[in-house]
Protein backbone atom coordinates (compact mmCIF):
# COMPACT_ATOMS: atom_id res chain seq x y z
CA UNK A 1 0.00 0.00 0.00
CA UNK A 2 1.33 3.42 -0.86
CA UNK A 3 1.99 5.97 1.86
CA UNK A 4 -0.86 8.09 0.43
CA UNK A 5 -3.35 5.29 0.99
CA UNK A 6 -1.83 4.35 4.35
CA UNK A 7 -2.00 7.95 5.54
CA UNK A 8 -5.59 8.31 4.38
CA UNK A 9 -6.61 5.07 6.07
CA UNK A 10 -4.89 6.09 9.33
CA UNK A 11 -6.52 9.52 9.26
CA UNK A 12 -9.96 8.05 8.54
CA UNK A 13 -9.61 5.63 11.43
CA UNK A 14 -8.38 8.35 13.78
CA UNK A 15 -11.20 10.78 12.98
CA UNK A 16 -13.78 8.00 13.26
CA UNK A 17 -12.53 6.88 16.69
CA UNK A 18 -11.55 10.26 18.14
CA UNK A 19 -14.26 12.58 16.82
CA UNK A 20 -15.88 13.17 20.21
CA UNK A 21 -12.50 13.65 21.90
CA UNK A 22 -11.50 16.18 19.26
CA UNK A 23 -14.77 18.03 19.73
CA UNK A 24 -14.26 18.12 23.53
CA UNK A 25 -10.69 19.34 23.06
CA UNK A 26 -11.81 22.16 20.78
CA UNK A 27 -14.63 23.09 23.17
CA UNK A 28 -12.07 23.38 25.97
CA UNK A 29 -9.94 25.76 23.90
CA UNK A 30 -12.47 28.13 22.39
CA UNK A 31 -15.74 29.78 23.25
CA UNK A 32 -18.46 28.46 21.00
CA UNK A 33 -20.07 31.16 18.91
CA UNK A 34 -21.75 31.62 15.61
CA UNK A 35 -18.41 31.66 13.82
CA UNK A 36 -16.65 29.13 16.06
CA UNK A 37 -18.41 25.79 15.87
CA UNK A 38 -16.19 22.86 16.94
CA UNK A 39 -17.64 20.61 14.23
CA UNK A 40 -16.75 23.18 11.56
CA UNK A 41 -13.20 23.37 12.89
CA UNK A 42 -12.86 19.57 12.84
CA UNK A 43 -14.15 19.47 9.26
CA UNK A 44 -11.71 22.17 8.13
CA UNK A 45 -8.77 20.41 9.76
CA UNK A 46 -9.81 17.02 8.36
CA UNK A 47 -10.22 18.46 4.87
CA UNK A 48 -6.77 20.03 5.01
CA UNK A 49 -5.15 16.83 6.23
CA UNK A 50 -6.94 14.54 3.76
CA UNK A 51 -6.22 16.92 0.88
CA UNK A 52 -2.50 16.82 1.62
CA UNK A 53 -2.19 13.17 2.66
CA UNK A 54 -0.09 12.31 -0.39
CA UNK A 55 2.49 14.99 0.45
CA UNK A 56 3.31 13.65 3.91
CA UNK A 57 5.79 10.93 4.62
CA UNK A 58 4.19 7.95 6.35
CA UNK A 59 2.38 9.10 9.48
CA UNK A 60 3.38 7.02 12.49
CA UNK A 61 1.84 9.04 15.34
CA UNK A 62 -1.55 10.07 13.97
CA UNK A 63 -2.77 11.65 17.21
CA UNK A 64 0.31 13.85 17.51
CA UNK A 65 0.10 14.71 13.84
CA UNK A 66 -3.55 15.82 14.05
CA UNK A 67 -3.31 17.71 17.33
Amino acid sequence: MTSKKENKKKLESFFEKEYHSLKAYINSRIKVGTDRDPEDIIQKVALSLFSGAERYSPITNVGGFVY
